[in-house]
């Protein structure tokens, strides 16, 4: 039988590129912390699929409020139907030393985002172990509206059947990735939240 999922390319050279770019505390150095998710694993890969931005105007329960200032609006970075691989590589201690967050690389996208290589902004890598995210992941893009650095956090939002289930309108959605884009040229940075389905391959 046939997968219906689409194939997103595998960038190997690009995932080795990330590794020797960016730096991270692993598994061993939070030693008897618990995941910050118990149902993430840390070496598994991961296939994101962006079902709709998270906003007043969504069709599942409860948006965050995001402030029409900061958010990146009708042209944001990330399109419904964008589509991104994540090799997980490890973990890193979430800030305020509660559990630990599975870090990952970006070795593969459908859609509008093009990745280029790990961020190149020192800053972000704070965002990238910060709360309330249970998987994190980041890189150097290029978009229709430019370059910059995109970070992508995952986040449980209440939605039943756990962090792989298919997200079901007029219901909380089982994860929401909160996505921050930096761009290169100016200090513009935006941010927006989505509905995802997130399956591990």
């Amino acid at each position: 039988m046939t997968d219906p999922r689409p194939s997103i390319p595998r960038r190997a050279l690009r995932s080795v590129i990330f590794a020797a770019g960016m730096t991270f505390a692993l598994t061993s150095a939070g030693c008897g912390a618990r995941m910050c998710n118990d149902q993430i694993d840390p070496g598994a890969l991961y296939q994101v699929t962006v079902v709709q931005a998270y906003t007043a105007q969504s069709t599942f329960l409860d948006p965050s409020p995001i402030d029409p200032n900061s958010s990146c609006g009708a042209s944001g970075p990330i399109a419904a139907g964008t589509q991104f691989q994540l090799q997980a590589r490890g973990t890193a201690i979430r800030e305020g030393g509660s559990c630990l967050i599975v870090q990952s690389d970006v070795v593969g996208s459908v859609g509008g985002v093009a990745i280029e290589g790990p961020p190149t902004m020192m800053f972000v890598t704070n965002i990238l172990t910060s709360s309330p995210y249970f998987l994190t992941a980041g890189g150097h893009v290029t978009l229709a509206s430019g370059e910059g650095d995109l970070i992508l956090g995952f986040r449980t939002a209440g939605g039943s059947g756990g962090i792989y289930a298919a997200p079901a309108p007029g219901q909380y959605p089982p994860v929401v990735l909160n996505a921050y884009f930096y761009p290169a040229a100016n200090n513009q940075s935006c941010g927006d939240e989505y509905v995802v389905q997130l399956v591990k391959e």
